[in-house]
């Protein structure tokens, strides 16, 4: 009627909520998403967690997730055991080669429900605790990226201490390697001066009681 405010629409009107469903927004550094652009998705967290990777590492690196080279930085882990394996080239012996972390993040998660009741909360880092394990022998097949190859014939990875730089020497890489060490990465080296390293880590994810 001529004098009445209008009703205006409002984009709560048009919210989508689930009991069982988390919606997600990934950024465009998550996802393929296109520079500046965000991927909504709905994602069954009994099928599993997302977990955000960060790595840094000496020289050129290439990451796999079971085999399969990682797509995103966030992908969603199914409950079970899995291997992130590494190829990095033009090693230095002497520094950090390799930094490392994972960790369990849910977005979208409402009060209402709890999402990490579905599975434990799964967070590891670059460590010499032995479970980084390296070998400079390139292997014949894929079965090092799998969970059940036998990898007792490779080494562990020893510490490494990261060497501070200056001001004028701050890259873009070691800024990186610093954000790692302050979540609490370790540096990780090798025992050797070979020109390329083969690197595999198991982890597992369990769900909840």
């Amino acid at each position: 009627m001529p004098g009445e405010d209008p009703n205006l629409n409002s984009l709560s009107r048009y919210s989508k909520k689930s009991n069982r469903f988390i919606l997600e927004t990934q950024s465009h550094c998550e996802v393929p998403a296109g520079c500046g652009g965000v991927v909504l998705r709905w994602r069954d967290p009994k099928q599993g967690v997302p977990l955000t990777f960060r790595a840094y590492a000496c020289g050129p690196y290439q990451i796999f997730l079971d085999g399969q080279p990682l797509s995103s930085v966030r992908p969603i882990i199914s409950f079970g055991a899995h291997v992130i394996s590494i190829v990095i080239s033009e090693i230095n012996p002497s520094q950090v080669v390799l930094l490392f972390t994972a960790k369990y993040e849910e977005k979208g998660a409402g009060k209402d429900y709890k999402a990490r009741s579905v599975a434990e909360v799964l967070n590891f880092l670059s460590t010499p605790d032995g479970s980084w394990k390296y070998s400079f022998v390139e292997p014949q097949d894929n079965s090092w990226q799998q969970a059940g190859f036998d990898d007792s014939g490779w080494s562990a990875m020893p510490a490494r201490e990261w060497a501070s730089v200056g001001k004028q020497n701050v890259t873009p890489q070691s800024y990186q390697a610093q954000e790692l060490l302050r979540m609490g990465a370790r540096g990780l080296g090798v025992a050797g001066n070979p020109p390329k390293v083969w690197i595999r880590k198991i982890f597992s994810v369990r769900p909840s009681d």
